[in-house]
């Protein structure tokens, strides 16, 4: 079966999440991404502990399907190496700190010229024309900057990070819809172009109803696992372990009352709509 990518070339200088899942993306639509890293260890993450199986195991859940090359940029052949595959590249995937790839005279401007049709696409944490835009930046330290930590946990304790690589991975996702778009373009102008994407610039529609509050004054508490839509809506002890209940609609509550043997609760006039249920809702959870 072929993939909407067969024949498309990528060139992936990008280290760590952010910029090898956009490559990880574009290996899975059938592009031959070719994943530069420097001599030895290689990039930062492949040997970072633990290392499981050759290679720590993050490394290798994100570079699957890619060809791989080591390159020391810094000196001329490695350079020179480079411009060479660029000449055949459809596209450069990069994620490197602001003025890295500058210094080594391979930054947008400075290729550009050399490759009018090579679509340039960048991972950067707060944008190249921002203020903040020296600052270095990961998964965690951009949930903090966008107000995600101090949004999440609970209102008598201090906030805390979401585990998980949230802002690496859709960052990444938000490249490729970038790079598809530009591919199009291409396909109708002959031109190439730059894509970026800020990590902080994809955390603001998940964040829309906190900074809605900022501007208007007001302050989001930290809920927990409760949401201010749905009550009951909490994670609870069950006899196999604890269960998440998200009770979004009055539907929803009667068949929860139900399974719970407790169809009384629907006759009271206390447990009547959500506005109801969430005014006394340290009662409901511990119904529940």
């Amino acid at each position: 079966m072929s993939l909407p990518l067969e024949g498309v070339r990528v060139i992936e200088l990008a280290q760590i999440y952010a910029g090898p899942y956009c490559g990880l993306q574009l290996a899975h639509f059938g592009a031959e991404v070719i994943k530069i890293e420097p001599p030895g260890d290689g990039e930062f993450l492949r040997m970072r502990p633990p290392v499981t199986r050759g290679a720590n195991s993050n490394y290798l859940m994100l570079n699957p399907g890619k060809r791989s090359l080591a390159l020391n940029l810094k000196l001329p052949r490695g350079h020179d190496l480079l411009l060479r595959l660029l000449e055949s590249a459809d596209v450069l995937i990069e994620n490197y700190a602001a003025g890295a790839l500058e210094r080594l005279g391979l930054g947008y401007e400075q290729l550009a010229g050399q490759f009018p049709r090579l679509i340039y696409a960048s991972c950067k944490g707060y944008g190249s024309d921002s203020r903040w835009s020296q600052l270095g930046a990961m998964d965690f330290t951009v949930q903090a900057a966008a107000g995600i930590i101090d949004m999440t946990g609970y209102a008598d304790r201090p906030g805390v990070r979401a585990t998980a690589a949230l802002i690496d991975t859709s960052t990444g996702m938000h490249l490729v819809a970038g790079i598809l778009a530009k591919l199009i373009e291409r396909g109708r102008t002959g031109l190439g172009g730059r894509v970026e994407v800020a990590m902080l610039d994809v955390c603001t529609p998940a964040t829309g109803g906190m900074i809605l509050a900022a501007m208007e004054g007001r302050t989001l508490p930290r809920l927990g696992n409760r949401h201010p839509a749905a009550c009951p809506s909490n994670t609870y002890q069950a006899a196999d372990g604890q269960i998440l209940i998200y009770c979004l609609t009055e539907d929803h509550w009667r068949r929860l009352a139900s399974l719970m043997g407790r169809a009384e609760l629907l006759a009271d006039a206390r447990y009547r709509d959500h506005l109801s249920r969430y005014a006394i809702i340290d009662e409901v959870d511990g119904i529940v």
